[in-house]
């Protein structure tokens, strides 16, 4: 490594990523979404939020501040993507977390997905963003 200690920082970017407490939300249904994480080996996945659940359970300002408080990173599956704006409101975009956006369809490599956004930096300019 560049800073001499020897190690590699490639192994230590990927011991802060398995200490990151992640959040996905999907598209419905939820467990179906979940079993399929499971099913394709994702890592740095903590919680799997469906959008009924997540328009059920956290409709109220403090259940959305809580969520927003719990975890260090969102992502959010691209095809609910309009949805979450409204859904999620001003909490998030205080807390600067808005969620990065994955693709999760069937041809695609979900593990990879994660890990690219996790390694991600997002750059938010004249009230956009970009990843």
């Amino acid at each position: 490594a560049a800073d001499g200690d020897g190690g590699d920082d490639a192994d230590d970017a990927d011991a802060v990523l398995d200490n990151l407490e992640v959040c996905v939300f999907v598209k419905d249904p939820q467990k179906e979404m979940r079993a399929a994480f499971a099913e394709r080996g994702v890592r740095h996945v903590s919680k799997v939020i469906g959008l009924t659940k997540l328009r059920k359970n956290y409709k109220q300002y403090e259940a959305k501040r809580r969520l927003c408080a719990g975890y260090d990173v969102f992502l959010a599956d691209d095809r609910i993507a309009p949805y979450l704006t409204r859904l999620l409101g001003v909490t998030f975009e205080r807390a600067n977390k808005r969620p990065l956006l994955i693709k999760l369809d069937a041809q695609r490599n979900w593990n990879a997905q994660v890990h690219l956004a996790l390694r991600s930096t997002a750059v938010n300019y004249d009230g956009g963003r970009s990843v």
